[in-house]
């Protein structure tokens, strides 16, 4: 069975992940069943996909809808790999993080997550079917709400997922734009980046003093993702006013 010699440079998690990739494809080529990955986002798809490539791994990337940022690898010819959970959200009101929440509170993690859409009227997540067994006889309730889920074979999205914002920060320092968008105060925005909670550019960051730029992403783990815009003018209290993409 061919072997394959892992980056030095990868971190102990991703190692383990490019693992998992590389042994579901031996599985693959030894009972010729198709397998599938974790999800993967999208700094793991650019990590990871040169190194297959390289490698000469005939592997596919999937995802349910365009406007999915996290994918999953597969070998194979079987396309039933993940489920669609819908929710009719004219009652609920539900947030993107109470859903992440619930799916959090199940034991699940980011890698048996897709993603998820929340609009006026109805809301979508995104699991690996291997799981869908424990978020039907487990997901029962999100937030304070009793739900009814249902599953569907596509994501039907009429609006635009995200939203335009205004922070007025002091500087474009890191530290201070995490504070407004979480929001929290300074010190708990310092502690997201201990925890290992923010990526820019989707890799982790824990330099606070770093100072945003048009066009930088920023991940910030149980809050949301957001596109870093243009700074379009100043308060009369000389604080700056950053325009930031929110994805909703």
């Amino acid at each position: 069975m061919k072997t394959f010699d892992l980056p030095k440079n990868l971190t102990k998690e991703d190692r383990f992940l490019l693992s998992h990739i590389l042994d579901g494809y031996q599985k693959y080529k030894t009972t010729g069943r198709s397998e599938v990955t974790f999800f993967l986002d999208e700094y793991k798809q650019k990590l990871f996909l040169p190194f297959l490539k390289a490698r000469s791994v005939p592997f596919k990337l999937y995802a349910p809808h365009p406007l999915c940022t996290k994918k999953v690898i597969y070998f194979g010819e079987d396309t039933s790999l993940v489920t669609i959970y819908y929710l009719d959200n004219q009652f609920y009101h539900l947030r993107h993080k109470d859903i992440l929440g619930s799916l959090f509170a199940l034991g699940l993690t980011h890698e048996v997550i897709g993603d998820i859409f929340v609009e006026e009227n109805k809301a979508y997540f995104i699991v690996l079917k291997k799981i869908e067994a424990i978020i039907d006889q487990e997901l029962k309730q999100i937030g304070n709400m009793h739900v009814i889920l249902e599953k569907k074979e596509e994501l039907l999205l009429e609006e635009e997922h995200y939203e335009t914002l205004s922070l007025f920060v002091t500087s474009n320092r890191l530290d201070l734009v995490l504070a407004r968008l979480i929001p929290c105060s300074r010190k708990q925005a310092l502690a997201y980046l201990e925890d290992h909670k923010v990526f820019l550019n989707n890799q982790e960051i824990r330099n606070a003093s770093y100072f945003v730029q048009k066009e930088d992403i920023l991940s910030i783990r149980s809050i949301g993702k957001f596109k870093i815009g243009m700074i379009t003018g100043k308060t009369k209290s000389n604080k700056l006013i950053l325009e930031v993409i929110k994805y909703c």
